[in-house]
């Protein structure tokens, strides 16, 4: 992403009660700046054809830190929510549980196809995402 530096003299930079922070992996400061920003007015622009390099470390692809970046997740859900009000938390449960009835319609067929792993992996984010939204901090 990128943005121009007049926009941050007119809205508020990224919000720090979200994001990452020591060995945290909340994140989700993003997803609340675009939602403010669309929310004033701001015009915002996905460009399909960007090209952009994203090294992603080894240590990244381990179950122990997919595990971890879930639950980040889902505390990053819960945080959004609770700045957003309760019908915002709400939603994300309503959300979230719409969420698992398609995982596990996925996870399914990733059985039926002889791939698992895969289903199983789908479920045990998905486990990890609402572990973070139901019982992460705030």
């Amino acid at each position: 992403m990128t943005f121009r530096s007049s926009l941050f003299k007119i809205h508020e930079p990224f919000d720090t009660r979200l994001g990452r922070k020591g060995d945290s992996l909340t994140g989700g400061e993003e997803k609340e700046l675009f939602y403010r920003l669309k929310s004033n007015g701001v015009q915002l622009w996905y460009i399909a054809d960007a090209i952009v390099y994203h090294l992603v470390p080894d240590e990244r692809t381990s179950p122990e830190f997919i595990k971890n970046q879930a639950y980040g997740t889902g505390n990053s859900k819960k945080i959004h929510a609770r700045i957003g009000g309760k019908n915002i938390l709400l939603k994300e449960y309503l959300i979230e549980i719409s969420k698992w009835i398609i995982s596990f319609f996925v996870s399914f067929y990733y059985i039926i196809t002889f791939r698992s792993s895969k289903g199983i992996m789908l479920i045990k984010f998905r486990y990890h995402v609402s572990r973070g939204l139901l019982n992460g901090n705030i």
